[in-house]
């Protein structure tokens, strides 16, 4: 699954993104596959690594500004051609919205050139976990047993109760 979006409204040039979420398939420059990858359509020269995929990076769940809760993860291995030699640094943000399935936003580089390039995604798929009613936003942890666990702890007192049962009722019957 490949992305086009643009620079954010009011930037002074438009460069075109490709992103593709959890693979190096967005294109090249040169010889190295991407995630994302920055280039401007009026000159095929201009083309940057702005992330390269790592499935080793975590992400980290917090809240933004507007309050809404997010996925963020920080994929800094973009070109080193950034400004006094500093790494490129894509971050993807999956933003809780029960309304998206997958929308994608334009990209968002604080103070234009800062070599940080922020892209928010907002989808029903960061919303947290979709069996149940754990708050993974409220930093505590629940104490209680999940109807799973009370079935399973009814299921083994039915054996024992059945078998306990059964060998008192031989016992009583057969002598």
């Amino acid at each position: 699954m490949s992305f086009q979006t643009t620079d954010e409204p009011g930037q002074s040039v438009t460069h075109t993104y490709t992103y593709t979420v959890c693979s190096n398939s967005a294109g090249s420059c040169g010889n190295d596959a991407l995630m994302m990858r920055q280039w401007l359509p009026s000159d095929d020269q201009i083309c940057a690594a702005i992330g390269r995929w790592n499935g080793e990076i975590s992400p980290t769940y917090k809240q933004n500004t507007d309050g809404d809760w997010m996925f963020e993860f920080e994929y800094n291995n973009g070109d080193d051609d950034c400004g006094n030699q500093q790494i490129r640094n894509f971050v993807p943000e999956f933003i809780c919205d029960q309304s998206q399935d997958f929308q994608v936003g334009e990209v968002f580089e604080p103070g234009f050139g800062g070599c940080s390039y922020y892209l928010p995604i907002r989808t029903k798929l960061a919303c947290g976990v979709p069996c149940g009613d754990i708050d993974i936003g409220g930093g505590e942890e629940s104490s209680g047993l999940s109807g799973g666990w009370v079935f399973i702890i009814i299921l083994l007192v039915g054996f024992f109760v059945y078998f306990v049962g059964g060998y008192v009722y031989m016992a009583m019957t057969v002598n």
